[in-house]
């Protein structure tokens, strides 16, 4: 009996392989096709996100549109350009105008440096062991040779077990009308004012053990931390 040609091995295999082939291709389309749903998607997406950004600076736009169309003539083309580069001039005179103003600020800054009341900066500092304790010498830089009336100096114990033994102007290092100071009842806090005839203002403090003393003046910018 003769057999059929589809019954042939090699038939057979042929029409599996070529069904093989046909499914392969039907999903690669399906999956180009599913991409190309996805990607004409997000185009609309993004199509209607241009979209209402153009309307958005459309709507930004009108009133510079109104104000140029007054203010200039020509086309609303002409028109918008002539105002751009009239806003970019109010700008170039801003910023002239905002340089010319730092710097005059600068020189008033500079002139209350060499005329204002004088800023005192600590120089420097000694500290030794007494048969009291611990005396710390602080010397102070004014910032310009302006005349004052005198200093005001505040003491003030913010970390230790120490006590303030005695607070006052340093007689080593000047003379100077007043300079002896009072101590608080706790011996915590303690305050000075004094007026040296000459030499930089400094201070002595006299305390019975180690630890950190604050001190705040009438012309000190900011309060220092003394540690001893």
């Amino acid at each position: 009996m003769n057999q059929k040609f589809y019954h042939k091995a090699s038939v057979q295999v042929a029409i599996v392989t070529a069904i093989g082939l046909i499914i392969m291709t039907l999903v690669t389309i399906w999956h180009q096709r599913s991409q190309l749903k996805q990607d004409n998607k997000m185009l609309e997406r993004e199509i209607v996100d241009k979209s209402a950004e153009i309307q958005r600076l459309e709507t930004l736009l009108m009133p510079f549109r109104t104000i140029a169309l007054e203010k200039y003539t020509g086309d609303e083309k002409e028109a918008l350009q002539k105002l751009a580069d009239y806003v970019v001039e109010l700008q170039k005179k801003d910023a002239e105008q905002t340089k010319q103003i730092g710097e005059l600020q600068s020189e008033v800054d500079q002139t209350k440096k060499l005329y204002g009341p004088p800023i005192l900066v600590p120089l420097g500092k000694q500290i030794k062991q007494t048969s009291l304790g611990y005396e710390a010498i602080v010397q102070f830089r004014p910032s310009n040779n302006s005349r004052v009336d005198g200093y005001i100096f505040n003491a003030r114990v913010i970390e230790g077990d120490l006590t303030i033994v005695s607070f006052g102007g340093s007689v080593d290092h000047h003379a100077m009308v007043g300079g002896v100071g009072e101590v608080s009842d706790d011996k915590k806090s303690a305050k000075v004012f004094f007026n040296p005839l000459a030499g930089n203002p400094t201070i002595k403090i006299v305390v019975t053990t180690s630890g950190i003393i604050e001190l705040k003046g009438s012309h000190l910018d900011r309060a220092w931390q003394l540690e001893i």
